[in-house]
């Protein structure tokens, strides 16, 4: 199963943009419905990374949506990415929920 798997991540992996996932996702109306402010600190030199574009899209948005599901109303969302080393990304979603 664990060899399966790595094939299959193997099969599926190339080098993507982390921005397209970080830009795919849409929280605006759930944002403004309950009043959160929303802020984002993205550097501008984000490394492309290896991986299932598609799993990494769904992880960011994992991560955003549970940020807005749970923080409360008035509360405050920031997202941050930045390269903490040169070929490693680092993604923070900080809440006050």
């Amino acid at each position: 199963m664990f060899a399966y798997r790595q094939e299959r991540m193997a099969a599926k992996s190339h080098q993507c943009d982390p921005l397209t996932a970080i830009k795919g996702f849409n929280f605006q109306p759930e944002s403004t419905r309950k009043s959160l402010v929303v802020a984002s600190e993205i550097a501008q030199d984000l490394p492309v990374i290896s991986g299932d574009a598609g799993q990494i899209a769904e992880i960011v948005t994992r991560l955003l949506s549970n940020a807005v599901r749970y923080t409360y109303p008035g509360g405050q969302l920031i997202l941050r990415a930045f390269a903490e080393l040169e070929e490693l990304l680092q993604l923070e979603v900080a809440d006050t929920g």
